[in-house]
């Protein structure tokens, strides 16, 4: 008899312990500290927008939660790190199903996303998940009609819209395989165009491993299946009517034929369908009606039988392809903004603003100043935009040069973000740093460092560069307005080597190819200020580059393999 008790004493005791080495919390109680300067300032930055979301208007108050998570810092190093992310699942868990029905608003798409912001760590993705999936599977009925925040006009969003949301995040960092698999048998059969639309970036993920995964793992099979019910499909939607989401799905899955096709054993099947696109030009029922589809369908269609006839062992898609002709329908907008159309009370974003320049003058480090800042450009009132992006900038020409800081890299994103700030300001802010040569970039500046990284900064002057070229190529239709621009693109398009004399794009022609396509598009245009000379100049210098390249390639003594 004398057992029980001893038993009893040592399951109390291990549940002692247990509690006591559980990690403190993280959004409730005492703000956490853990010694290090950064962290402390984050997770002090992280109270602070909590409360302001839980106080705020629901409209700001849900966008404020979404982007909590990017906020927790990365203290995972030590044994006691605060749960951040256990937390934040929780709370919104709790908020979520503890109400029946389950309200419908703009705070709920606010949970789930932040929810699936969060980083799915081993202490919180099986909470996640399972967060989301619920959401993913909720039935219309288990939903209130929805509940409109004052900013907020009709019509009411679908209900839809809560699944897919939740759908889109649970698979977006990768869903565990005991989601996935159920989704892909049902996608098998399913006419849901828009869980395919969602889970292909999954799928293809599964399918390249399941060629050559050990040990076989069940989902392999499901997989494949799902990749050989793609063929009848396509077939069938080529036939169909126009509609846009179900001509991306043909085009997602048709470069995935080229690559996977004959290792699975279809290959004249596949390329009967790949084939039949590239001779009727494109030209079918689905892209009637839709410009510039056919003229993709068979852009698409010519790589991927390349890639049919030309098998490699890489299980990769190619993703570096032409400018697309037609707009890019994108299913995700109807969940990643705000779900009826808003526009917050002007006092509610005067608060808002307060707020953020309370938070720069405290922070001092560059992780959240980086986060006030782009905050700012998104909340500024349109009278105050062109204000705020000189007040923004300014501190990016110390002594005439180019600042070199990683808050310098948040400012000018920033800035580029301001929508209703004068765009010949962003435009000639993205060409200043675009011509910065090593000569008129500052030193690294390492105020603002983290004080926690376990890597040091990459200052390689080039990051200058390749960031104004990626800035560009989010804002294209800026190459059609502005001919300070166009001039600076067709001089780097067009630039050699002066001792070999072969092609060379400058140290980000890599980054700025797709704003070369934009810009030979425009010369090609018939636009009154376009030019059929200078954009055959710029094809001329590339042909006789590439051709003096493939000569000296030729004319190059083979390489002998080392024993």
């Amino acid at each position: 008899m004398r057992t029980i008790p001893s038993i009893l004493a040592v399951l109390a005791t291990c549940t002692a312990l247990l509690g006591c080495c559980r990690p403190p919390p993280c959004l409730s109680g005492a703000c956490p500290e853990v010694g290090n300067p950064t962290p402390d300032e984050m997770f002090r930055l992280v109270r602070r927008e909590l409360e302001r979301s839980e106080s705020a208007t629901p409209l700001v108050g849900a966008h404020i939660l979404e982007q909590l998570p990017w906020l927790f810092p990365d203290v995972s190093n030590l044994p006691d790190a605060p749960r951040c992310r256990t937390d934040l699942v929780d709370a919104a868990s709790a908020a979520t199903f503890d109400e029946t029905p389950i309200t419908f608003s703009r705070l709920l798409l606010g949970r789930i996303r932040a929810v699936g912001n969060v980083q799915s760590s081993t202490d919180v993705m099986y909470a996640k998940a399972d967060y989301l999936r619920r959401l993913a599977e909720i039935d219309d009925a288990s939903l209130s009609d929805y509940q409109f925040s004052p900013g907020e006009t009709g019509p009411a969003p679908p209900k839809w819209i809560v699944r897919y949301a939740a759908l889109a995040m649970l698979l977006r960092f990768g869903a565990l395989m005991r989601d996935e698999e159920p989704l892909f048998r049902r996608l098998q059969t399913s006419t849901d165009d828009r869980a395919a639309w969602l889970a292909h970036d999954s799928v293809m993920s599964d399918l390249g491993m399941s060629i050559s995964r050990t040990p076989w793992h069940r989902i392999d099979d499901v997989v494949k299946a799902l990749f050989f019910s793609w063929l009848p499909d396509m077939k069938r939607r080529l036939k169909g009517p126009p509609d846009p989401l179900s001509l991306e799905i043909v085009l997602q899955r048709m470069l995935p034929l080229g690559v996977f096709s004959t290792k699975l054993g279809v290959t004249d099947e596949a390329r009967k369908i790949l084939e039949s696109v590239i001779a009727a030009r494109g030209e079918f029922p689905l892209t009637r009606g839709i410009p510039g589809a056919a003229r993709d369908l068979t852009v698409i269609a010519r790589f991927a039988l390349f890639d049919l006839e030309n098998p490699r062992d890489s299980n990769s898609v190619r993703t570096l392809l032409p400018s697309p002709a037609r707009k890019v329908f994108r299913l995700d907008e109807a969940w990643l903004g705000d779900p009826a159309p808003a526009r917050p009370p002007t006092d509610a974003v005067a608060a808002r603003m307060r707020d953020l320049e309370g938070e720069l003058r405290e922070l001092k480090f560059s992780h959240g100043r980086c986060h006030v800042l782009r905050e700012q450009a998104i909340w500024v009132l349109p009278g105050d935009a062109d204000r705020l992006f000189d007040r923004m900038v300014a501190p990016l020409s110390p002594g005439g040069k180019v600042a070199f800081s990683d808050e310098a890299f948040c400012r000018m994103r920033a800035a580029i973000g301001i929508r209703g700030a004068s765009e010949s300001k962003r435009v000639g802010l993205v060409l200043r740093w675009l011509r910065a040569e090593p000569t008129d970039i500052a030193e690294w500046d390492p105020t603002g460092d983290d004080t926690s990284a376990r890597m040091g900064p990459d200052t390689n002057k080039k990051r200058v560069k390749r960031l104004a070229a990626l800035v560009l190529s989010e804002n294209l239709e800026w190459i059609e307005r502005h001919a300070e621009l166009r001039a600076w693109l067709a001089e780097q398009a067009q630039r050699r080597n002066p001792s070999t004399g072969r092609a060379e794009h400058g140290p980000v022609g890599e980054e700025l190819h797709i704003a070369y396509e934009r810009l030979l598009a425009f010369h090609a245009s018939g636009h009154p200020e376009a030019s059929i000379e200078v954009g055959r100049a710029i094809l001329r210098a590339w042909i006789e580059g590439h051709a003096l390249t493939s000569r000296a390639r030729a004319m190059s003594p083979p390489t002998i393999p080392r024993s």
